[in-house]
């Protein structure tokens, strides 16, 4: 036994070298045109004879060449597809490689994703990008090479798995500088209003008692900062933008006033990037559509950046009527509220939407059909999914006020937590387009989790009520 373990472990290593590593590489470059066309070459080892080549989804295939082993002799072999973006090659034996010549329409930001037909060893990308632009990927590094080459390599690809490849202006800046914009831009304005109303106080501080007319000269007084403020920002993320600058070798993000590059052009461009999925070419189908998809990003722009003000001004002006105690909690509650706004906005932002599109947009292949997205398309089904999302959030919230006014007993939702939980999952499979329960549990879990906060804080909210209850009966008594 031990010799015939010795001559097989001999034989395992002497194979091991000679066995050829599961190699693709894929080149991709623009039309000279100008156009959204993309020129594309997959070049993949063969194995048994064989070979599965990625292509896009919606390529027009030119030439299936088999290569030899000394890479000079090609000559054409037959194929038929597999699947929506992949070719199964029937090479033979003597071919070391099979080359995939093909074009394809590439989406104005999301150029491709090439995806691992099959486990690969390594993956080549080698793209070029138009001047004035660069080659940037979530899932791998791309160095650039001479003049608009770019190169990327992976390693231990499993089948399934791929790289988002995108070409980018030379000066975008990314989702985290437009985010730190608002931020500045919201605090900015929320620090000027306050100090407006140190100047100008939205009610006479008389003494006497305020009738019904003063209370909504109050209320007009609090809403009209917020609302001037909702109009010049419109403005202000339409025209005023920000821009990459290079000091020696540090980068600099700086503003500047720009129509084509202004935050809400950066916004929907990072927008579209997150999605729009590879192969699917974003499109205006009337001449007013890309100025209303700006105008509708500087809408939610500038409404996720008032949002903070208009709550102040609400709490302030219904904080009369409440408590010392209820007031402070009020105005603690605001930060609570915007910030559970947020992480739900950007749940729907980074998950929900662009899994709710791709799944969709999985169909077309299956009836042969070009896949185009309308930009109005797009900003209209995106942010209704981000908006809803980031109302969900607000669930833990609303329980949390209920109870603590006595309108709903925490009793009532541990009582019905099951029953939530029902109507959770259920709303969640209607809502999601994905005929597996994957999208359905995205949304589901989430908002479970969130109502089972939202009990703890009703339970916690109900023994605060009963507590301040009871010191007001003993401060009676």
């Amino acid at each position: 036994m031990k010799p015939r373990v010795l001559v097989l472990s001999l034989a395992v290593l002497v194979v091991l070298p000679t066995a050829a590593a599961t190699t693709m590489t894929v080149s991709l470059a623009p039309a000279a045109d100008g156009s959204t066309t993309w020129n594309g070459r997959t070049e993949v080892t063969v194995e048994n004879g064989s070979a599965l080549a990625w292509v896009p989804a919606n390529a027009r295939v030119h030439d299936v060449l088999a290569v030899g082993p000394d890479n000079g002799s090609a000559s054409p072999v037959g194929w038929r597809a597999q699947g929506a973006d992949a070719l199964m090659v029937d090479a033979g034996a003597n071919a070391s490689s099979v080359r995939v010549e093909y074009d394809f329409q590439a989406g104005s930001l999301a150029v491709a994703r090439v995806v691992a037909p099959a486990p690969l060893d390594r993956l080549v990308l080698d793209v070029m990008a138009p001047g004035g632009q660069h080659v940037v990927s979530p899932d791998a590094d791309f160095s650039q090479m001479e003049g608009t080459d770019y190169i990327a390599e992976s390693a231990r690809l499993a089948a399934g798995q791929g790289v988002t490849v995108r070409v980018v202006d030379a000066d975008e800046v990314g989702e985290l500088p437009l985010l730190a914009a608002m931020v500045l831009v919201g605090a900015l304005i929320l620090v000027l209003t306050l100090a407006w109303h140190q100047l100008r106080p939205p009610v006479a501080r008389d003494g006497e008692p305020m009738r019904f007319l003063d209370h909504l000269v109050e209320l007009q007084a609090r809403l009209l900062p917020p609302v001037l403020w909702f109009a010049f920002l419109n403005v202000f993320y339409f025209v005023a933008g920000l821009r990459v600058v290079r000091l020696g070798s540090v980068p600099l993000v700086v503003p500047t006033l720009s129509d084509k590059g202004s935050l809400a052009a950066r916004a929907f461009d990072a927008f579209a990037a997150r999605q729009v999925p590879a192969g699917v070419t974003l499109v205006v189908l009337r001449p007013i559509d890309a100025v209303l998809a700006e105008v509708q990003v500087a809408l939610f722009l500038a409404f996720v950046t008032t949002l903070p003000l208009l709550l102040y001004e609400l709490v302030a002006f219904i904080g009369p009527a409440l408590r010392d105690r209820e007031r402070a909690l009020a105005l603690r509650t605001i930060p609570v509220v915007l910030v559970l706004f947020l992480l739900g906005a950007w749940f729907g932002y980074v998950e929900m939407s662009p899994l709710m599109i791709r799944t969709l947009y999985d169909f077309a292949p299956a009836v042969g059909a070009q896949s185009f997205l309308a930009v109005s398309d797009l900003v209209s089904f995106a942010l209704v999914v981000v908006l809803s999302f980031g109302a969900a959030f607000e669930l833990p919230v609303l329980m949390y006020a209920l109870s603590r006014f006595g309108v709903v007993k925490a009793a009532t939702w541990r009582k019905y937590v099951r029953h939530a939980i029902v109507v959770i999952v259920v709303v969640a499979g209607i809502i999601t387009p994905d005929p597996s329960p994957v999208s359905q549990m995205l949304v589901a879990v989430p908002v479970t989790a969130l109502y089972l906060v939202g009990m703890l804080g009703a339970s916690w909210a109900e023994r605060r009520r009963e507590r301040a209850q009871e010191a007001a009966a003993l401060g009676v008594a």
